[in-house]
């Protein structure tokens, strides 16, 4: 894309919206002529700005969609400069490029997409209506998480011990060392903060926890990054996923955490942030063995549950940097007890005492 990416989803315009379309061949003859961009409640702010494009065309054209929607860097230019370091549009957009039809699970499609150096960048995605994403404070239905797990082993099994994942130049691996070493360094940055926002609803076993995790960063990155290795999601939960009308119909958005490593950690930040801690206790054992069985009928010689518990423990120990991370930098991460970061932090938590994760602290 050889012009300048638009700052807002108010500052497209149809003949920015031409050009984008009609470089990726979407649009041949024809041109936008009326614009209309939307807002869409999603997880937009953090990773990105979204909306949804209303278009008139002069010329109707087969294939070429009257809704698209639009993904912009971050605003905010502190989270536009960290993910300029951890390339995370450049992640996405050549996810979309190079992956995304052969995926393994259902991806909207990519009409055009483009990243630069300094973090920027925008993708035109088709607009998944009527599916409609998960509710990531409700949490999921276990018809819902079943439909979630049989989709994500199947993408795992797409990609389990492929040799093309290690020749992706944008796919980094699970313990990429610069990752791991921002990772560390905004956890330990955020930790103080967000005990001051949010420590006093922690338990005293999970407040020590996470002024240890810091240090653990690295060595369980380096776990998640041995073999068997496979196409990591990375921010495999409710908000990022789509359900549509029809029974086991699912698309997933949001791939700039993707990169290469040992699936369950997927699994792990799932089921331990996506749904409220009896839910989970109550299905988790089923599950963990649906996601197995999902392998194995595609073609992984996969170990039964109890084999995998231990990485599941190690993922759950882990997602607790996300709370943290994300609510001690974020200026306006949701302080209600009800809000976003209380209920993952809350979920996690939970999820760590009652494994005993934290043993892989020892």
């Amino acid at each position: 894309m050889d012009f300048p990416i638009p700052a807002t989803p108010t500052a497209v315009t149809a003949d920015w919206l031409t050009g984008a379309l009609r470089a990726t061949g979407a649009l041949r003859a024809g041109a936008a002529r009326n614009v209309r961009p939307v807002p869409v409640g999603t997880n937009a702010g953090f990773t990105g700005q979204i909306a949804r494009l209303e278009v008139d065309y002069d010329v109707a054209e087969p294939g070429v969609p009257a809704r698209l929607v639009i993904k912009l860097a971050p605003a905010n230019e502190k989270d536009r400069a960290l993910g300029a370091v951890l390339r995370m549009f450049e992640r996405e957009v050549c996810f979309y490029r190079e992956i995304g039809p052969r995926a393994g699970i259902r991806v909207p499609r990519c009409y055009s997409g483009a990243a630069d150096r300094s973090g920027g960048g925008v993708l035109l995605l088709e607009d998944l209506a009527p599916a409609r994403p998960g509710d990531q404070l409700a949490g999921w239905s276990v018809e819902k998480a079943r439909t979630a797990l049989r989709h994500l082993a199947r993408l795992h099994a797409r990609w389990w011990e492929r040799d093309e994942l290690a020749h992706l130049a944008w796919l980094p691996s699970a313990d990429d060392r610069r990752a791991a070493a921002i990772a560390a360094q905004a956890y330990e940055a955020a930790w103080q903060p967000f005990l001051e926002r949010f420590g006093d609803a922690l338990p005293a076993r999970i407040r020590q926890v996470g002024a240890r995790l810091g240090a653990a960063i690295a060595p369980l990155l380096e776990g998640f990054a041995t073999a068997p290795t496979t196409m990591m999601h990375g921010d495999y939960r409710m908000d990022n996923l789509f359900f549509g009308e029809e029974p086991d119909s699912l698309a997933v958005i949001d791939w700039q955490l993707a990169c290469r490593g040992r699936g369950i950690f997927d699994v792990a930040y799932f089921l331990s942030q996506s749904a409220p801690p009896a839910r989970r206790r109550k299905h988790e054992h089923e599950l963990l063995a649906l996601y197995s069985q999902t392998l194995r009928d595609n073609g992984v010689a996969m170990e039964a549950p109890e084999g995998i518990l231990e990485d599941y423990r190690k993922g759950v120990l882990y997602g607790l940097i996300y709370p943290v991370i994300v609510g001690g930098t974020v200026a306006d991460a949701d302080l209600s007890p009800t809000g976003t970061v209380h209920t993952a932090a809350d979920r996690v938590a939970q999820a760590i005492m009652d494994l005993e994760a934290d043993r892989y602290l020892e």
